[in-house]
């Protein structure tokens, strides 16, 4: 096949205007073949860049032969550079580029692609488009055990973040079948089986599947499974992350029992491994409304000196040394006068002239769509009242459809912002960041709770706010917002938030990188939360 028209206007939207090029079978006095050989070579030896050039030169100067191949290839470079929209978009182009009534060899590259275009969805945290690659590879390769996988913890993870009850019970399901197809197809690989177990007991509506689940989940606590070194800490751990927030009941006991063996076992580093174990305990026994076992759990974690203090207790501490900060930085000694917190100040100055830009675009977007596009409290955080959000990036990666030409055009100043802190360091890449519109109902309350870091310093801009009904507390210190202005608050502090007014209370809610941490820090914090190519499946094997 040569390369079309439609997969020209696709490569145009990637990398700008297609120009002539001539017949498409030379490139002055070099052949295709020859261009394609210089970029693979530049490929294999890790000059992912000079690769990327090289094949969209070639692209765009003309129609050639076999573009399937050249886009695949680019495709790799793009996810190599962790450009994973981009090789997204080139994966999927280049499996359209292959029908399905095709040999062996080009079919295995379909397969291939779609597998690839899965993973590179779910790194970017669009784990419904990723299940759905995910889905197309298994249908052309039901043998593959490794492709089942991929789409039963894709669905795995978006039903874990899905707002639509009415969804979610189909989501779970799919992702259990997925997941026992894998299992079936190698029955001696305990990983499967956990997820398998772990994705069961989540599918509350069939009685049988819960039991099925945590039998399961039993004999893999106690299997031979091969697993190396792996301690029963670290299963129950596992196992207690998967069921997370999903169903905190049968997670408690798992994330209760790891604590202790992970304190008890001398010869462990007990790390930011228990910290995080710690604090979903707690989070689990909020959830049920044990509030004495809560606090039971924070006071345990301190005397065990896992945190400093009850009333900071995120679920990551990072190592080394202490960061400064405080329930409201700004009030802290010396912060405001500290030269790394000096890019932060500027840029606060900068939101706050751009303020009223803001908040009118805000306002004209809500007035013509009205509660299109809020996402659902997916915490469960508000126990009185709702709490939505607007959600531009989340997790330190961009909400693709907030970003899109139509959005671009409503929000154009807060876009600008938002664009400027990401280029400018300040929030590019940020673990468990977020950049986002929240939106709290009238007479609505916020429980207490903590962020899950202390690597992020939270700003609030004040867009709309009735008063003197809506305030925070951060720590022991209570606050309220004003107009136009931010407050800058560590969340990883125990806070909540009360509206008490007929009125919905608003701000632009961004997080940033503590100013104290350096490059090599912010790739240490990456490396821990596995921001990073695998993030998506580090999350759902952290046995491996």
């Amino acid at each position: 096949p040569v390369v079309g028209v439609a997969v020209l206007g696709v490569l145009a939207a990637l990398w700008g205007p297609w120009r002539d090029g001539g017949d498409g079978g030379s490139f002055g006095t070099m052949s295709v073949a020859d261009r394609v050989k210089t970029a693979d070579e530049f490929a294999v030896a890790g000059e992912h860049v000079n690769a990327v050039q090289e094949y969209v030169s070639i692209l765009r100067s003309g129609p050639v032969p076999h573009p399937e191949i050249i886009i695949f290839n680019l495709a790799l470079s793009f996810s190599a550079l962790g450009l994973h929209e981009k090789a997204l978009t080139s994966f999927t182009q280049a499996s359209d580029l292959i029908p399905l009534n095709v040999l062996d060899e080009k079919l295995e590259r379909k397969i291939e692609a779609e597998s690839l275009a899965g993973q590179s969805g779910a790194r970017l945290g669009w784990y419904e488009r990723a299940a759905s690659h995910f889905q197309n590879a298994v249908n052309l390769q039901p043998s593959s055990a490794v492709n089942w996988f991929n789409l039963g913890i894709s669905l795995l993870s978006l039903y874990q973040i899905q707002t639509d009850s009415a969804l979610s019970p189909t989501t779970i399901l799919r992702a259990s079948e997925a997941l026992r197809t894998c299992s079936k197809l190698q029955p001696n690989n305990w990983i499967y089986k956990a997820h398998l177990g772990a994705a069961l007991v989540l599918t509350e509506s069939c009685e049988e599947c819960v039991l099925e689940g945590e039998k399961i989940l039993e004999e893999f606590l106690s299997a031979d499974h091969g697993l190396g070194d792996v301690s029963e800490g670290k299963m129950n751990m596992f196992i207690g992350f998967i069921l997370g927030d999903s169903n905190p009941k049968a997670a408690a006991p798992h994330l209760d029992r790891a604590a202790y063996l992970f304190l008890t076992d001398k010869s462990k580093s007990v790390g930011n491994q228990v910290s995080s174990i710690y604090y979903r305990l707690g989070r689990a026994y909020r959830a049920q409304n044990l509030l004495q076992k809560e606090q039971e759990t924070y006071v345990q974690a301190v005397r065990n000196g896992i945190w400093t203090s009850t009333m900071q207790r995120p679920g990551y501490v990072f190592p080394g040394r202490s960061l400064p900060s405080g329930p409201f930085p700004k009030e802290e000694q010396g912060l405001l006068t500290d030269p790394k917190f000096g890019q932060l100040w500027d840029a606060i100055r900068e939101i706050e002239a751009s303020a009223s830009k803001i908040s009118n675009e805000y306002k004209a977007f809500v007035n013509y769509h009205q509660n299109s596009g809020l996402m659902e409290d997916t915490e469960q955080i508000a126990d009185q009242g709702k709490w939505h959000q607007l959600t531009f990036a989340r997790n330190g990666k961009k909400i693709p459809d907030m970003w899109a030409n139509d959005t671009k055009q409503a929000f154009s100043e807060t876009l600008r912002i938002l664009t400027k802190l990401r280029e400018s360091g300040l929030s590019m890449d940020l673990p468990k960041g977020s950049m986002e519109f929240s939106i709290l109902s009238p007479h609505s309350h916020l429980r207490p709770h903590c962020g899950p870091s202390n690597h992020r310093v939270r700003l609030h801009l004040g867009i709309f706010l009735p008063k003197p009904s809506a305030k925070i507390r951060v720590g022991d210190k209570e606050r309220t917002w004003e107009e136009g202005k931010v407050l800058v608050l560590d969340d990883s502090y125990d806070h909540e938030v009360w509206n008490d007014s007929d009125d919905k209370r608003v701000v632009l809610l961004i997080d940033v990188w503590h100013p104290h941490l350096t490059d090599q820090d912010r790739i240490q914090v990456r490396d821990h939360f596995r921001f990073s190519q695998n993030s998506w499946k580090s999350l759902h094997r952290p046995l491996s």
